[in-house]
C-alpha cells in the first residue's frame, strides 16, 4: 500500500516541516481539471497532453494522484515564488510504469538546455541538475557521483530507482535538496540520503521566466510513464530529518 510501509519511520518527524511553508504543493486529491496548488501561493497547473487526475480513497492515507502516459505533463506557469534564485527543496512521490533513460519529475528549465532546476531520475539514478549563473566545476563529491557540463552541473545518486526489491509501480519518494551557501546538491531516495557534491562557483541557481513541467522537461523531453504526487517546492534547503517528515501522508 502506498507510502504506509515508510509511514512509521517519519510520522515522529512531521513537525520538522511544518513550520516551512511550501512555495508550490500538489496533492492531486480534488478530481478538478486544473492541477490546484495547495500552499496558497496560487500556482495553478493545466493538464496536457494526456496527464489526467487518478481517484481513489484509503482512509489510512490518501492515494489520489496525477497519472501520466509517457507524453503528457502539468504546465504551470512561471511566478516568483517557483523561481528560485538561492537554496531550495524539490520532493515528490513517484511510480513508474516504464524506464527510459531519462525521466523527469519536475523541470524548470528553457528549450536551450538552461535549467533553474530539474530533478529527474537518469541512468536509474535520482538527480538534480542546475544552471547557474557563472562558470561552475564539481568540487567534493560526497557520495553517488556529479558532473558538469555546458548546460549545468548535476549530483546523482548511488541506489538504482527500480530494481528487484522496487519493480516498476512501486511508489518511491525523491528529494532534492540546493544549499546556496555551500554550492551543495543532495538527493534523497526514500528520506535516505543517496548522493551529495559541492560545486566551484560564485554563481546561483540561474532562473527563467519558463513555465515549471511535472513529469517533463522542455529541453530533453524524458516524458514520465507513471503516477506523481504530493510534489512540494520549497525556497529553503531542508535538513535530514525535515526531508524525513516530508514521506508522511499529507494532512
Amino acid at each position: 500500500m502506498k507510502k504506509l510501509s515508510m509511514l512509521f519511520t517519519c510520522v515522529l518527524l512531521a513537525m520538522a516541516t511544518e513550520s516551512t511553508a511550501a512555495n508550490a504543493d500538489y496533492r492531486f486529491d480534488d478530481g478538478s481539471p486544473q492541477v490546484t496548488d495547495s500552499s496558497g501561493n496560487s500556482n495553478t497547473g493545466v493538464f496536457v497532453g494526456g496527464a489526467r487526475y487518478q481517484g481513489g480513497t484509503n482512509a489510512a492515507c490518501n492515494v489520489d494522484s496525477m497519472q501520466l502516459n509517457g507524453a503528457g505533463y502539468v504546465s504551470i506557469p512561471n511566478s516568483p515564488s517557483i523561481s528560485f534564485a538561492g537554496s531550495f527543496t524539490l520532493s515528490a512521490w513517484v511510480s513508474l510504469d516504464a524506464t527510459r533513460g531519462e525521466i523527469n519529475v519536475l523541470s524548470k528549465d528553457t528549450t536551450s538546455w538552461f535549467t533553474n532546476y530539474n530533478l529527474h531520475v537518469y541512468n536509474n539514478r535520482v538527480t538534480l541538475a542546475v544552471t547557474f549563473s557563472a562558470s561552475a566545476s564539481v568540487g567534493p563529491v560526497y557520495m553517488g557521483g556529479a558532473w558538469c557540463d555546458i548546460g549545468g552541473c548535476a549530483t546523482y545518486g548511488a541506489t538504482n530507482f527500480v530494481d528487484a526489491a522496487h519493480p516498476l509501480g512501486t511508489w518511491r519518494h525523491v528529494t532534492a535538496v540546493y544549499d546556496n551557501t555551500f554550492k551543495r546538491m543532495t538527493v534523497y531516495l526514500d528520506g535516505i540520503k543517496d548522493g551529495a557534491a559541492d560545486f566551484n562557483t560564485s554563481g546561483q541557481p540561474r532562473t527563467n521566466s519558463e513555465a515549471l513541467q511535472l513529469g517533463r522537461r522542455k529541453s530533453a523531453n524524458g516524458a514520465l510513464a507513471g503516477r506523481l504526487d504530493e510534489v512540494r517546492l520549497y525556497s529553503t534547503a531542508f535538513d535530514h530529518g525535515q526531508v524525513a517528515g516530508l514521506l508522511q501522508c499529507a494532512q
